[in-house]
C-alpha cells in the first residue's frame, strides 16, 4: 500500500466513513437537524461525486486535498443556470 492509500485508510478509519452509495466517495454524519446537515466527506483522486439533488441545506468545509470544483444547477428563472465555485482546502486533518 502506498503512502497516499495509507493516509486515505487512516482518515476512513478515524472518522468512521462509509461508502456513499449512488453518489461516490465516503461519508459520515456530523450533525443533522430541521435546518440542514453537516457531514464528513472523502473523495479520492480516482473517484467523483455523481450529480445529485440535495433535499435539505448542507454545509461544506473543505479540510484538505486539492481544490474542488462545485457546480449548482437551478430551476429558478431569476438565477443563473449554473454556478461554478472552486473551493480551496483549509487546514489539514489531524491524524494522530
Amino acid at each position: 500500500m502506498n503512502k497516499a492509500a495509507k493516509i486515505i485508510d487512516q482518515i476512513i478509519q478515524r472518522y468512521h466513513l462509509e461508502p456513499l452509495a449512488g453518489e461516490g466517495g465516503y461519508w459520515a454524519p456530523i450533525h443533522r437537524n430541521e435546518f440542514g446537515n453537516a457531514i464528513y466527506f472523502l473523495l479520492t483522486r480516482d473517484e467523483y461525486s455523481a450529480w445529485h439533488k440535495l433535499e435539505e441545506h448542507e454545509s461544506w468545509v473543505h479540510l484538505d486535498g486539492a481544490p474542488l470544483d462545485l457546480y449548482q444547477i437551478t430551476t429558478q428563472l431569476t438565477e443563473p443556470n449554473q454556478l461554478s465555485l472552486i473551493v480551496q482546502p483549509g487546514k489539514q486533518l489531524p491524524l494522530h
